[in-house]
């Protein structure tokens, strides 16, 4: 199981950094999650952790999230990094 879990996460670390390097690209998955948790930026923000002015940049594309920064927004929506940042790994394959 641990073996499992530590080669899917080694699998998103990988695509994300992937897509990191690729430029902008405005992420829908992450806006529609956001408002279907009826969470504003600034209380998405807060939950990562991150401020709101930089997580904006996340959702609309203009900035990508570091790793660390992709992981704390997946956890404070509760979902998968993959769930999150779908967007981002669909541009991928």
């Amino acid at each position: 199981m641990i073996n499992s879990l530590t080669a899917t996460i080694s699998s998103s670390i990988i695509k994300l950094q992937n897509v990191a390097s690729e430029g902008n690209m405005k992420r829908d998955k992450l806006l529609k999650l956001r408002k279907e948790k009826k969470l504003t930026q600034e209380q998405l923000a807060n939950l990562a952790g991150i401020k709101r002015n930089y997580y904006g940049l996340i959702e609309n594309g203009t900035r990508n999230p570091s790793l660390d920064i992709a992981i704390k927004i997946a956890i404070a929506l509760n979902e998968s990094l993959e769930c999150v940042f779908e967007d981002d790994f669909d541009k991928q394959q």
